[in-house]
């Protein structure tokens, strides 16, 4: 039975979308023809089905494609079941887990899917390597299906249903699905060419993964066109990354809402931590060079340095002289290296530096006198937002005055009040970062530190944050969530918790926002850690072989133990101890197995079998090793100490 098949270019309705399947094909060249070509692409041919309503199958012909579709037969309680099976709340939840060895592919799949369902939305073929693809979404309110691929020659899709006609409408974009992919690795940080990659206002894709996280928000300083100083990409992530971290632990109803959860009450702190950077003034200090040549900078160093060994104002106002020596290493640093002509700098070799008994003072002053010169457009154009950034951040600063102890500021963040503080202090800090070339004059950190676990944990739940506040991620009714590897540096006890604390902080995420339109969320997974399949039903499960998907192979997952996932062939197929280990209790089986005519190679390292079988963890293992080692040994007349 031939699928009804119906144009339908004007999807409005809101309603619940599930993707059903995709599939990858061959090389296409623009005009969407296939290419003759012996390369075989990653994935060519191969298809994933995310749906347990659904069979679908591709006939193997690239030239004229055909599918077939069916439906398959579910009791309706179980399926009910199913669909509520990882809700939350009012949330509606999917989640599939793609796995496999090392090298199977399980992250270039997720980037292919991000590549996909980009494509769909702005109808331009941006695919890698230019390959056939099709996409199946199913309307749930509805029970419409609708078809989008990127190639010229007509898809014939089949139902072999013939209880039930399938309808199958055909689209040229698609717009109401947000796609959000993450992960915490840095692959190419110059593979992005179109600032659709990470201009998030411009798509429904939000690539929150470090790489195109980076782009994104050094694409944020370029719009200041502050063209005087260099952009130091990984500077400004940092400082980005730090920016969103405090966002997302400042806030108070989220902050709130995890202090009543056990398990995620951990990500939590109580005390944030504000201590000097002495980066540039020891850089101007230890060269001898154009920066500090000039006999009044020479003084002007000379004087802050005595201020910040013995300043008469106590300890605290040390701290705060330590930030103007800072600020104007900086300030001096930026100015003088783009100065390209020897006139311009001997203007400035003629300014005569003001010693305030004050360190705001002493910037304020002179960064007045410095613009007075006129001849940098810079000073200029920023000077005065300088001077009230930097008189604002003194202020921050002497509001936590008692907070003073051991060369750092100590500021509890445990009320409403000290939360907004503190973030006002930080965005003060990093406007005057923005107009210094993002170049550090002070350290911001938590107390207790993040463990690594920890702040991979604390980076996805902020950079969510971020995306749903600022981006407006939270407009959207679907929204589909690509995590790859985003366990990695979790301690087992953290890996066992993984999936429970995440939906969790997905609700905890999505309540927090009043105007929030999210309702249906399809999660996947990419990951190495077999704990996580003890949360995840065995039918939403997908192996990754040697770049071939497969279905059906992992026998345990929901409920298993943690013996048993380490033993499905995806994870490891060579035994559970470690391959060190491995060798050497074979060196010892090669010993008890050995002729006579072999033993003279064995006999020096009876002391060393006897050493390694004593340590040995496994019990059964112990005994029975120990056993036929002394068996061995009385064989060949040898008695063992």
């Amino acid at each position: 039975m031939m699928a009804k098949k119906i144009k339908d270019n004007n999807i409005t309705p809101k309603a619940e979308i599930e993707l059903l399947y995709i599939w990858f094909g061959k090389k296409i060249d623009k005009s969407g023809n296939v290419v003759d070509d012996k390369e075989v692409l990653p994935f060519e041919n191969k298809s994933i089905c995310f749906s347990i309503e659904y069979h679908i199958d591709f006939n193997g012909d690239n030239i004229n494609p055909k599918f077939t579709i069916s439906k398959k037969y579910i009791d309706k309680i179980e399926l009910d079941n199913y669909h509520k099976f990882y809700n939350q709340g009012d949330y509606k939840i999917k989640i599939n887990c793609i796995v496999g060895k090392n090298g199977a592919g399980k992250t270039l799949l997720m980037e292919y899917l991000q590549d996909v369902l980009a494509d769909s939305f702005i109808n331009n073929n941006r695919v890698k390597n230019k390959q056939q693809y099709l996409l199946l979404y199913k309307y749930k309110n509805s029970g419409q299906i609708y078809e989008y691929n990127c190639f010229n020659s007509s898809i014939c899709i089949v139902s072999d249903d013939y209880k039930e006609e399938i309808c199958v409408k055909k689209i040229d974009r698609l717009e109401e699905l947000a796609v959000v992919y993450y992960n915490n690795i840095f692959n190419d940080i110059q593979k992005f060419k179109n600032d659709f990659d990470y201009d998030f206002d411009k798509s429904n894709i939000y690539n929150i993964g470090n790489d195109c996280l980076l782009e994104h928000d050094c694409s944020l300083i370029r719009k200041l066109k502050n063209d005087y100083v260099e952009i130091d990409k990984l500077n400004i992530f940092r400082n980005s990354e730090r920016k969103r971290k405090l966002y997302f632990l400042l806030n108070q109803k989220i902050y709130a809402d995890i202090k009543k959860r056990e398990k995620l009450k951990r990500l939590t702190r109580e005390t944030i931590i504000i201590s000097n950077s002495d980066y540039f003034s020891s850089y101007l200090e230890d060269k001898s060079n154009k920066y500090t040549d000039h006999s009044t900078f020479k003084e002007s160093f000379n004087y802050l340095n005595d201020k910040c060994s013995r300043s008469i104002d106590g300890k605290y106002y040390t701290f705060l002289w330590k930030i103007a020596r800072e600020l104007w290493a900086i300030i001096l640093y930026v100015l003088i290296r783009n100065i390209i002509d020897e006139e311009t700098y001997g203007k400035l070799m003629l300014v005569d530096v003001v010693l305030k008994d004050n360190p705001l003072s002493f910037i304020v002053t002179n960064l007045n006198r410095l613009s007075s010169f006129g001849f940098y457009t810079f000073y200029r154009k920023n000077v005065e937002k300088i001077v009230v950034l930097c008189e604002r951040l003194f202020n921050n600063l002497n509001d936590y005055k008692n907070s003073y102890n051991l060369y750092q500021l100590m500021i509890p963040i445990n009320n409403a009040l000290n939360k907004d503080k503190i973030f006002d202090l930080f965005s003060n800090y990093i406007e005057i970062q923005e107009l210094l070339g993002y170049n550090e004059f002070l350290k911001f950190s938590f107390s207790p530190r993040f463990s690594s676990g920890e702040s991979s944990l604390v980076s996805l739940f902020s950079r969510l944050n971020y995306i749903l506040n600022d981006k407006k991620l939270c407009e959207n009714e679907n929204v589909l969530l690509l995590v790859d590897e985003g366990e990695m540096g979790f301690h087992p006890e953290w890996s066992k918790d993984y999936i429970n604390t995440f939906l969790e902080y997905i609700k905890i995420l999505l309540d927090n926002y009043k105007n929030n339109k999210i309702k249906n969320i399809h999660i996947i997974f990419a990951t190495n850690l077999p704990m996580l399949l003890s949360d995840i039903l065995p039918q939403d499960v997908i192996y990754l072989k040697d770049k071939d998907i497969v279905y059906n192979e992992c026998k345990t997952a929901f409920g298993a133990n943690i013996l048993d996932l380490y033993s499905e062939p995806f994870f490891i197929d060579s035994g559970l101890i470690g391959s060190f280990a491995q060798e050497k209790i074979n060196n010892i089986l090669g010993f008890i197995n050995s002729i006579k005519e072999d033993f003279n190679k064995y006999k020096n390292n009876v002391n060393e079998y006897n050493f390694i079988i004593d340590n040995i963890g496994d019990p059964v293992v112990k005994t029975y090793l120990k056993s036929l080692f002394n068996n061995k040994l009385e064989n060949i007349g040898i008695k063992n100490a």
